[in-house]
């Protein structure tokens, strides 16, 4: 089923708001004796079709996963941060999300950069924003 530009913003928008507004979602937990940032190499398998900067660490406090019983529903808000400049990390995923099998949807370039993206049966958001010193990375994946 085709959907047309403004059903799929409001697709965008709810997925959005699911994934930042739903009080009974798992917090990502850190490993005993990790702190609040690590290395997102223990996401790549559970989100293997979402591309991490290289470089790039995870605020769990900020992120959480939610995966029903079944793994047939897997939400996921993911917060980064890392050195790169803005520009690089847009380009990076103009380049990686494609190559992983995404379709972009849209773009929207101002201080904060959105790109919205589709799978089959997914939608992932991906918000990045320069700040003083680095670049901070929010990743919504969910279902359609």
């Amino acid at each position: 089923m085709k959907l047309s530009p403004v059903n799929k913003l409001l697709v965008s928008g709810l997925l959005i708001l699911l994934a930042s507004g739903c009080a009974l979602m798992e917090p990502v937990e850190a490993p005993p004796g990790q702190g609040e940032v690590q290395n997102p190499a223990a996401l790549t398998a559970r989100f293997a079709n979402v591309p991490i900067p290289p470089g790039f660490d995870l605020d769990r406090t900020k992120s959480f996963i939610y995966e029903s019983g079944s793994g047939a529903v897997k939400v996921g808000k993911l917060h980064l941060t890392g050195w790169n400049g803005i520009e690089e990390v847009v380009e990076y995923y103009r380049n990686e999300m494609v190559a992983k099998g995404w379709s972009s949807v849209s773009i929207m370039e101002q201080k904060i950069t959105v790109m919205v993206y589709e799978q089959e049966g997914q939608m992932c958001t991906i918000m990045v924003e320069p700040t003083f010193s680095k670049t901070h990375v929010e990743i919504n994946v969910g279902p359609k």
